[in-house]
């Protein structure tokens, strides 16, 4: 077997190696197109030419989802398409930012608020119960908790869950503006015979119940729940990452 054989042989085992990986057609397709562009390069040896792929590989990896498996407990591939479908157009083609996690920066909801204040702009609330569910909404950053009852946030704001079968997200229905509640000891989304979601103070429980505001269903498998972790993820047009 010569070098360009090799090379051919090698790059076929990682292309099936992707595609398995990933196990969308569309993200193969850009890899195959990758591969085409690499019989524009001299022949230099298979090494050459493998390292060559494998940085393309991460590049494409990157670029088609940019979040991080490891910062996230709730984020996969299919939630994050998801999402990244629901978002405003503000924000589409920004680098997804975690600024807060319980599991990163402590249970507190104070440390959420202050977290917050990195970024300005829409910003989504992603958490889950102990049975798998996954569900959140979007919400305005710096959050600011006021001393009243007072409701924030835009028509832009939504909730969405995973608990029936595939993701479903809940626009406003028009019948109030009750968008999102940020207070010192709660943060709520929704209004209007229930919170659609509401988590308590020291980020351990939660409740969810039907809300005029997004007409949505329970998002939890129960109206009241234990929260598994939660997380706040901002947007940015910085590479970078907060800390």
């Amino acid at each position: 077997m010569n070098a360009a054989q090799y090379a051919r042989l090698r790059s076929s085992k990682i292309l099936v190696k992707t595609i398995k990986d990933t196990m969308q057609f569309a993200k193969a397709i850009k890899l195959l197109k990758v591969m085409t562009a690499m019989t524009m390069l001299p022949l230099q040896g298979p090494v050459v030419i493998v390292i060559y792929l494998k940085k393309q590989m991460i590049r494409l990896r990157e670029s088609l989802f940019p979040v991080s498996m490891d910062e996230s407990t709730f984020i996969s591939s299919e939630l994050y398409e998801f999402l990244l479908s629901s978002l405003p157009n503000i924000v589409k083609g920004c680098q997804w930012t975690l600024l807060y996690s319980t599991l990163k920066h402590g249970i507190s909801l104070h440390t959420l608020i202050r977290k917050s204040a990195a970024v300005s702009g829409p910003c989504l609330l992603i958490t889950g119960d102990r049975q798998g569910a996954v569900f959140g909404g979007l919400l305005e950053c710096p959050l600011k908790p006021t001393a009243k009852r007072k409701y924030q946030g835009t028509n832009q704001s939504f909730v969405f869950t995973t608990i029936y079968g595939e993701p479903r997200i809940f626009r406003p229905t028009g019948a109030n503006r009750y968008y999102f509640l940020c207070l010192n000891d709660i943060l709520a989304l929704g209004g209007g015979g229930n919170f659609a979601l509401c988590l308590d103070g020291d980020l351990l429980n939660g409740t969810s119940g039907p809300c005029q505001t997004f007409g949505n269903l329970c998002l939890a498998h129960n109206p009241e729940f234990e929260l598994k972790n939660v997380e706040v993820w901002g947007f940015t047009h910085a590479s970078k990452y907060l800390t």
